[in-house]
């Protein structure tokens, strides 16, 4: 049911607000019109009010079904009209005629009788649309909801500070280090989904593999509450082997049980497993709801045995019901409700109709916002990464985010994105500094309940998907192609498709109509490694409604002079494409507020584009004007910037311009710099220093003698990737004082303390800093942390250089052991010209000191140039023979 007030909230939401904004002086509705307009628009929050109280029936009758039904396709064509005539209004306000004479006269005539007929077109279409939900409203009058069964919907949690935790391991693998801890990182790796894992190794005989398996079993033992390591010949005997698994895994000698067979060893292994899966289930279910099991009220554990006895020991059922129940710790009536929802298991069921049924029970318990958000996932394909600014920002063309009045739309999209990692509805991908996910993951079977909802209720059609196929309905409203395994799709007719709001393409397109077909598109996202060409796009200056575009196709290398007609684009999105330089026309967008790509020119009039907030990558060449880069620093709305420089002339308006940003809403700074272009006087001394700067990220062979002064002054900065040559102790001295300072990468050619001992982070540095990268070969005495130092630290990557180590009072201390909050460490040993006892003497002291750290799930300590190190006899030899010269 709640897709279904979902679906129709689509459109309704967006719908109001226009309907208000049709009713201002601007617009000019005659008298009738406007009063036509206000009954229309009464009708339509009575139907919204209505929608926001259904949200909460978990069981509404057929009719209220069908009622809901034509409101959701009443307010899609509603919007449709609405926008249209909000267009044509605009275009003939805006529309001026400079032209004196009798060609003047005329189009003033022209203009006039076309502005008569467009009000009287949508006055006739506006009144038919009136009859039609009155008829509707007529027809509701005749039934009305039972309002016993309303329960009152789930109320909105922030994002829970647990949850950093719960997937600190979902990230992908970084590195190797030798097969050994190469494997045991991708058995030891966890994901949101608890799937089975099976790593193999294989070569032909001799090569050492039996001997590496066993060294990884060993490495691992310890880490799970059972495991069993079985060699298995060409002939295998299986109930030998069953045996021999069944021993290890109870950890008990093979008594009483040879003269089973193989099916009863099976049975008795599985028993065993299962036993042990549910004490793993408690513990889940209990971890994710209030931290740990023993911090369970006690009037709440007979109400979760049973809760945990229903899910049936499946970690996504039970991840998705302690999701649920996290804001409701001490509710016993909401458990009540919980586990009365679910239904007993009794075996007519299958466990994956079971499973549906708890997932439909965490999707009903949603806010009303978050289920069109929720639903709207279902455009991208199975196991499709999504990342989460493309998909807010989709969310906002579409019209699925109304402002706060203290909050943007991406500030609030991105709330919403957390709440549903939070409820546990998306899996989370690339964990960030922040604790944030930069992406997400649709687990299957979630991604089947909402696809199954969405085409039901017609608010996604999809194309081309082996498992789901969808049905036209008479008016297709976002429709998504996928392509990529089957190059000929059966595309809906253009009777049905000329009313889409959204398309989606991944794969081929040949077989899809070009976008002007579609005139009521909101959202185009293009992404298609095929022969796609230019004049696809040839007339897209006629989708007069599109907010967001997205073009991932390599063939793509321009775009039309249209797209300056495309007056309520938001998003432009050009990553993925060959396009350079952009239409003069670009400068007319009015209201676009990103702009996306590899490498574009700076184009002329940069400066009438107010609205930017976002625009990255932009070149800095040899053809680009000084009147731009000038203009560029009007752009007082913009947050986001990342420049190419690969020429220093100018260099001055750059500075100017940069400066002027600094001053107004510059958030982010990414540059690029090519190796030829000089822009020392913009990084030595940027003044006044941007003092809401958050994110400052250089990728460049320049390297800053020292830290400029304008970044030590930066109270906001979160984010810092920075070269410095040579690295000193003061380079942490300034740094370490930078009070929100989250993550640092320096890159370095020398880290040298000029005689002065060894390199040290003091103890009240860094106080806030969660992930530190060093990038060094030269590192001399390495890098000494003081107990204190870092006290957030939960990622490091530094190298040591092992040539140049050397022990205090014969061992190796480096303060690791002090980082008590660290989790995933990462050492690089340079090995060249170093003695082989060395470096094992430092890999064995970083091992040791990162065994004293009970937090730590990652290590790796991976050696560069061992194939240069010194043998240590040789060298005891040499010095020998040189002592013997002396």
């Amino acid at each position: 049911m709640e897709s279904l007030v979902s679906a129709s909230e689509g459109a309704m939401g967006s719908l109001l607000v226009k309907l208000s904004s049709l009713l201002s002086n601007q617009y000019k509705l005659v008298t009738r019109v406007k009063d036509e307009v206000v009954l229309l628009k009464a009708e339509l929050e009575s139907m919204h009010a209505f929608l926001k109280t259904m949200s909460a029936v978990e069981d509404p009758d057929a009719q209220n079904k069908c009622w809901i039904k034509e409101v959701r396709e009443l307010s899609y064509d509603i919007e449709d009209s609405v926008d249209e005539f909000m267009l044509r209004a605009d275009h003939e306000r805006n529309t001026s005629f400079k032209l004196s004479g009798l060609r003047g006269l005329m189009e003033r005539t022209m203009s006039l009788l076309t502005s008569i007929r467009t009000r009287h077109r949508i006055a006739m279409e506006i009144q038919n649309l009136k009859s039609r939900v009155v008829q509707a409203s007529d027809r509701r009058a005749r039934y009305k909801v039972d309002h016993s069964s309303v329960s009152k919907p789930g109320s909105t949690t922030g994002v829970d500070p647990r949850l950093p935790a719960l997937y600190a391991d979902v990230a992908g693998l970084v590195g190797i280090d030798g097969p050994r801890d190469e494997i045991v990182d991708l058995l030891i790796e966890k994901d949101a989904g608890n799937h089975l894992k099976v790593v193999s190794v294989v070569g032909f005989g001799g090569l050492g593999k039996t001997t590496l398996a066993g060294e990884v079993y060993r490495k691992l033992e310890g880490r799970f509450q059972c495991q069993a390591f079985v060699s298995m010949s060409q002939k295998p005997d299986m109930k030998k082997i069953l045996m021999d698994i069944l021993s290890q895994v109870s950890q008990q000698e093979r008594v009483g049980n040879e003269a089973w067979n193989e099916q009863q060893l099976i049975d008795a292994l599985r028993k065993f497993l299962k036993d042990k899966s549910a004490a793993e289930s408690a513990d889940l279910f209990f971890k994710r709801t209030f931290g740990s099991a023993g911090r369970c009220p006690h009037h709440l554990q007979e109400v979760c045995n049973e809760i945990l006895k229903k899910c049936g020991g499946m970690p996504l059922a039970i991840v998705t019901i302690a999701s649920l129940l996290a804001d409701k710790v001490s509710n016993r009536e909401e458990w009540m409700r919980v586990r009365n929802s679910i239904c007993s298991t009794n075996g007519k069921h299958s466990d994956f109709e079971e499973m549906q049924k708890i997932l439909l029970l965490s999707y009903n318990d949603l806010p009303y916002h978050l289920k069109t958000c929720l639903l709207y996932l279902s455009v991208f394909p199975e196991d499709y990464v999504i990342k989460r600014d493309r998909l807010v920002r989709r969310w906002i063309a579409e019209g699925f985010i109304n402002t706060d009045g203290e909050h943007d739309l991406q500030e609030i999209g991105q709330c919403y994105f957390a709440d549903l990692i939070n409820r546990g509805m998306i899996q989370p991908v690339g964990i960030q500094h922040d604790g944030q996910a930069d992406a997400c993951r649709i687990h299957d079977m979630i991604l089947d309940l909402i696809i199954s909802k969405s085409a039901e209720e017609n608010f996604v059609t999809l194309v081309g998907d082996k498992n789901h196929k969808s049905a036209w309905q008479d008016k297709v409203r976002r429709l998504s192609i996928d392509s990529r395994s089957c190059r000929h799709t059966m595309f809906p007719p253009i009777t049905v498709a000329s009313h889409v709001r959204s398309l989606t393409i991944f794969g081929s397109a040949d077989s899809v109509l070009p976008p002007s077909t579609f005139r009521f598109l909101r959202v185009l996202d293009l992404e298609s490694r095929d022969q796609l060409e230019n004049k696809y796009l040839k007339h897209i200056g006629r989708l007069f409604q599109l907010k967001y575009l997205r073009l991932s196709i390599r063939r793509i290398t321009a775009l039309p002079e249209q797209l300056g007609d495309l007056q309520h684009l938001e998003t432009l999105d050009l990553r993925g494409t060959m396009v350079k330089k952009l239409p003069t026309s670009i400068v007319r967008l009015q209201w676009l507020a990103c702009l996306f790509a590899d490498g574009l020119e700076l184009p002329e009039g940069v400066g009438n584009m107010k609205a930017l907030q976002e625009l990255s990558f932009i070149e800095i060449n040899q053809y680009t004007s000084a009147s731009s880069l000038q203009e560029l620093g009007s752009l007082s709305r913009l947050k986001i910037l990342g420049l190419n420089c690969c020429f220093s002339i100018y260099t001055d308006h750059l500075i100017m311009s940069l400066s002027n940003l600094g001053m107004c809403s510059l958030r982010s700074l990414k540059v690029q710099i090519d190796s030829c272009c000089y822009l020392d006087p913009l990084f030595s001394s940027w003044f006044p220093p941007p003092h809401l700067l958050q994110e400052f990220q250089m990728t460049t062979n320049y390297y800053f003698p020292k830290v400029p002064k304008w970044i030590a002054s930066l109270d906001h900065l979160i984010y810092l990737d920075i070269n410095v040559n040579p690295v000193q102790e003061s380079v942490f001295q300034i740094l370490g004082n930078l009070p929100a300072l989250a993550f640092l990468w320096i890159s370095s050619k020398e880290a040298t303390t000029r005689g002065r001992g060894r390199l040290t982070i003091g103890s009240d540095e860094f106080q806030c800093l969660k992930e530190f990268n060093l990038t060094c070969w030269n590192s001399r005495e390495g890098l000494v942390f003081e107990a204190g130092a870092m006290p957030k630290l939960e990622k490091l990557s530094i190298p040591y250089n092992a040539f140049d180590a050397s022990p205090v009072h014969g061992e190796f201390d480096f303060g690791i052991q002090h980082l008590s909050s660290l989790k995933h460490l990462h050492v690089e040993i340079v090995c060249y010209d170093a003695m082989v006892g060395v470096v094992e003497a430092l890999e064995r002291a970083i091992r040791n000191a990162a065994g004293q750290l009970p937090a730590v799930s990652t290590l790796q300590v991976r050696r560069w140039g061992s194939e240069d190190m010194v043998n240590d006899e040789k060298q005891q030899v040499e010095e020998t023979d040189a002592s013997s010269n002396n």
